[in-house]
């Protein structure tokens, strides 16, 4: 129980930090804001109403994790490490390893959070592109989409006026703010339909985009898996260029690992580069397509144990480190 006490009261005191981290808010509210503003200026179909902005938004939703995973990981654990703030805790005494995982835990729960206004924006933004009606012709939904482009400012307004009164940090609550709007703000969409006309409980979203959304936060916390395991030992500059290295050569594993020559070489190369093309699957949505939910299981199990071996190295690694 002891253990249970410190895990989750470091997981909190770690969400806490990453929260209150500048760029939790901003490169969220930016992700909101472009994801917003790609119906607008984005007038290609490609053939296909919404594919375009579908894959604006996923991609914005990926890198932007992508970024924000590597930042968090840096900045929660490498940063103690070099303030001395490690020794500190670790002289409770709280294991090494429960430390650990609970800033994993704790980085973690903040990009699922940032992960699930990712994917409400993609999927109000895809509503708001243009789509063609048999009633009405060719529709833009500008409603809806100035409805999310203001959602981050509103989280703003909101989060500097309860800073003013209740001298609250103004980063994590405006990232709370901006998860109660952007809900709020869908909950609205659900109440017209493309033409503004009142509709209620008809939220006209391409729910295709939520397995894809699963399947990108998948990737992000793996990414983080991976840079918290490297701050054990790395300073923040060297943890972002090896997690930017392995995301290109994850990207190109499959003609890395069909390139080598001898096959135990490859057999470790197929454990150690992460598989990101699993988690990008938006070539599956065109044309009507959508993600087997069998892929998605499959995908999610590969996070987990890639994750899971990951942490038990990161563990190991932080055990033996110097912390003062």
């Amino acid at each position: 129980m002891l253990l249970c006490r410190q895990f989750f009261a470091l997981t909190h005191l770690t969400i806490m930090e990453s929260l209150r981290q500048p760029l939790s808010f901003l490169l969220s509210a930016a992700a909101i804001v472009v994801t917003g503003l790609a119906p607008l200026l984005l007038m290609h179909s490609l053939g296909e109403d919404g594919k375009l902005i579908r894959d604006t938004a996923l991609a914005i939703h990926f890198m932007a994790g992508l970024l924000l995973s590597t930042h968090l990981a840096a900045a929660c654990l490498a940063e103690e490490r070099r303030r001395g703030t490690i020794a500190a805790v670790l002289s409770k005494p709280v294991p090494p390893a429960v430390f650990f995982l609970a800033k994993f835990s704790g980085i973690a729960a903040v990009l699922i959070c940032f992960s699930f206004c990712a994917t409400i924006a993609g999927l109000i933004s895809e509503r708001a592109a243009e789509h063609f009606s048999t009633e009405y012709g060719f529709v833009t939904d500008w409603r809806a989409g100035l409805l999310l482009t203001a959602t981050p400012a509103a989280a703003a307004i909101a989060a500097a006026i309860v800073n003013y009164m209740l001298k609250k940090p103004f980063p994590s609550t405006a990232f709370g703010f901006l998860l109660i709007f952007i809900t709020l703000a869908a909950l609205v969409c659900s109440l017209f339909d493309r033409t503004g006309q009142w509709s209620p409980f008809g939220f006209r979203f391409d729910w295709r985009l939520l397995p894809a959304g699963i399947l990108l936060a998948a990737a992000i916390v793996m990414l983080a898996a991976v840079a918290i395991a490297l701050s054990a030992r790395l300073d923040g500059p060297a943890t972002l260029a090896f997690c930017f290295a392995l995301l290109v050569a994850g990207l190109a594993a499959d003609y890395i690992i069909s390139a080598t020559p001898y096959h135990a070489i490859s057999l470790v190369m197929q454990c150690v580069l992460p598989d990101w093309q699993t988690f990008w699957q938006a070539d599956r949505l065109n044309r009507g397509g959508h993600i087997p939910l069998s892929h998605v299981w499959g995908a999610l199990l590969y996070a987990i144990c890639y994750v899971s071996a990951v942490l038990t190295v990161g563990s190991l690694a932080f055990e033996n480190t110097e912390a003062s």
